[in-house]
């Protein structure tokens, strides 16, 4: 597997890396699309709860889309936000170089 992260997560980590980055993506904005179904099709709704529903399908939209390309960006400049890239991606994934 070609090594995107230039070195900075470990050899054996950069596959959980890239499946972590994908899935989550994924699962984030297949939510979105839930949420945002429910709030379109579903009748039995109140007006109330159907705008928590839109801003629930917003948040899940934004959290899949920014938190992959967020991270990978930080990745890519890890040492100098290692704080906040070790609160997205777990410590002992980053190669100690």
């Amino acid at each position: 597997m070609k090594d995107v992260y230039n070195g900075k997560i470990k050899k054996e980590q950069i596959g959980m890396v890239t499946f972590t980055l994908i899935f989550l993506g994924v699962l984030m904005t297949g939510l979105g699309i839930f949420f945002l179904l429910t709030g379109l099709f579903y009748e039995n709704i109140e007006k109330d709860a159907r705008i928590v529903i839109y801003i629930f399908s917003g948040i899940s939209f934004g959290f899949g889309v920014i938190y992959p390309l967020v991270t990978y960006k930080l990745i890519k400049i890890y040492p100098k936000y290692s704080k906040l890239t070790h609160c997205l991606l777990k410590e002992y994934v980053f190669s100690n170089k």
